[in-house]
């Protein structure tokens, strides 16, 4: 018997397939990170502790209205109803980090935004438009209200007493909540002929194949087989960032300027891989830098795990309807005379 040592072709393979993307992006409302060693003593902390004696404080915030301006539709001249669909909009989660930060104070930060991070997209809903015989009615889609949530990270320095409690970061969610929408009319002039429009909401991405339909990828993978989603942003002397992004997501950092690289995590089957985005760097002069972290074509992992998985099923159905056919081609032929029957 022959034994090979194991290629590492597949790891390659998953490698190759487990994309990041890793660019510049402008994102107003996330605050820079803090100053280096911005220290308190004890406050009224609303999460954690966490892996690393990492701790959560919210912050109030008010709520943001983000400007759509589409026109949903219109009615001219008419006492009937026309209900309008919103769609889906996508939640948004953004993270300013004051690094470095240790292992562990790292796997605390990503389970705190694991604990606070908004579902990744809302149903806003639908509207009814409620014509008038003797107006021209137009709807317009002018802002969707997100709730907006702050949250500062801290980080025990000291337990004390007093303790020293050191602030390394924040964590923005925001979360959409309902849409906003305007009507304006005008009189229906003589000649004016009865009638409705409605303009729908661009529907969701066309499916790329019978996976999407059938099993679609689980924002946190298959554990223990397949796992999938931690983040983190090396530079400046250290750990940087930190953070958990779910497939077709999007977390942005904003860090202090210098070089950073991101790095994703994967889990197949109890081993580890670490897949690099490679290095940007801040331009000369620039006092932060606005980093969005996507993985991207993921879905493939899984596809390839499913095509392995049916390769494996019928190689061994195979095997087995050939050893069957073996064993009653090879099975011995009964010598037992034939007794004639009176």
């Amino acid at each position: 018997m022959r034994v090979s040592e194991p290629k590492p072709i597949l790891a390659i393979a998953f490698l190759g397939i487990f994309l990041l993307a890793f660019v510049p992006m402008v994102k107003a409302d996330l605050p820079d990170p803090p100053p280096p060693g911005t220290t308190a003593g004890p406050q009224a902390f609303t999460g954690g502790p966490y892996t690393g004696s990492v701790l959560l404080k919210k912050v109030t915030q008010p709520d943001i209205d983000k400007p759509v301006g589409k026109v949903m539709g219109t009615i001219t001249c008419q006492a009937i109803s026309q209900l309008y669909k919103f769609g889906k909009a996508k939640s948004e989660l953004g993270v300013s980090v004051q690094g470095p930060i240790s292992d562990a104070q790292t796997q605390g930060i990503v389970d705190a935004i694991n604990a606070v991070r908004p579902p990744k997209e809302v149903d806003l809903g639908t509207y009814v438009m409620e014509g008038s015989p003797t107006e021209i009615r137009t709807w317009t889609w002018t802002s969707t209200t997100y709730k907006h949530v702050h949250y500062e990270i801290w980080v025990v320095q000291d337990a004390g007493p007093p303790a020293v409690n050191r602030l390394v970061g924040y964590i923005n969610t925001e979360t959409p909540d309902h849409a906003n929408v305007d009507m304006t009319s005008d009189p229906c002039p003589a000649t004016a002929v009865p009638g409705s429009s409605v303009i729908p909401v661009p529907g969701p991405s066309p499916v790329d194949s019978f996976f999407d339909i059938f099993f679609p990828l689980p924002d946190d993978g298959f554990q223990p087989i397949i796992g999938y989603g931690k983040v983190t942003v090396t530079g400046n002397g250290g750990t940087a960032g930190a953070g958990l992004v779910r497939p077709g997501e999007t977390i942005t950092f904003r860090l202090p300027a210098g070089s950073y690289t991101a790095q994703a995590d994967m889990e197949f089957f109890g081993l580890h891989f670490s897949v690099s985005s490679g290095t940007y760097t801040s331009p000369p002069g620039a006092t932060a830098v606005i980093l969005s972290v996507t993985i991207i074509a993921i879905e493939q992992i899984v596809y390839v795990f499913y095509i392995i998985c049916y390769a494996i099923g019928i190689f061994v159905v195979y095997k087995v309807v050939k050893w069957v056919m073996h064993r009653r081609a090879t099975a011995p032929v009964s010598n037992v005379p034939a007794q004639n029957v009176p």
